[in-house]
């Protein structure tokens, strides 16, 4: 039972660390293309 609770809760963790990166990486994205865009 206490395994299956933990790694639920690490499930979770990763899921919620994700998230945060994907936001990040669209924002990193965006800001290279407007970059792109001044240079062109």
């Amino acid at each position: 039972m206490y395994v299956m609770k933990n790694n639920k809760e690490r499930e979770i963790r990763l899921q919620d660390l994700l998230d945060k990166f994907s936001e990040k990486y669209d924002l990193v994205i965006s800001k290279l293309d407007d970059i792109k865009e001044k240079i062109k």
